[in-house]
C-alpha cells in the first residue's frame, strides 16, 4: 500500500497499483509545480513510479521573501 503524507499533515493510503508520482499528485488535487516529493526518504522526480510499500511525502514550496 502506497502511503502519502500530505502538506496539511493528512495521510492517504493509495493502493498498490503502480502509478507515476505526477499522476498520483493530480489524483490528490495537487499541482506538481507547487510541491516537491520524497519517496522513501529521497527527493524524487514526478516522472518516477510508485511501487507497493512506498512512502511518499509531499512538501509544499514556499515562495516570497
Amino acid at each position: 500500500m502506497v502511503r502519502v503524507y500530505l502538506p496539511d499533515e493528512n495521510v492517504r493510503d493509495m493502493g498498490q497499483d503502480p502509478i507515476r508520482i505526477e499522476d498520483l499528485l493530480h489524483k490528490l488535487g495537487i499541482n506538481p509545480v507547487e510541491v516537491i516529493v520524497a519517496r522513501n526518504g529521497e527527493l524524487t522526480p514526478e516522472s518516477e513510479i510508485t511501487l507497493g510499500e512506498d512512502v511518499i511525502r509531499v512538501y509544499r514550496i514556499s515562495h516570497g521573501g
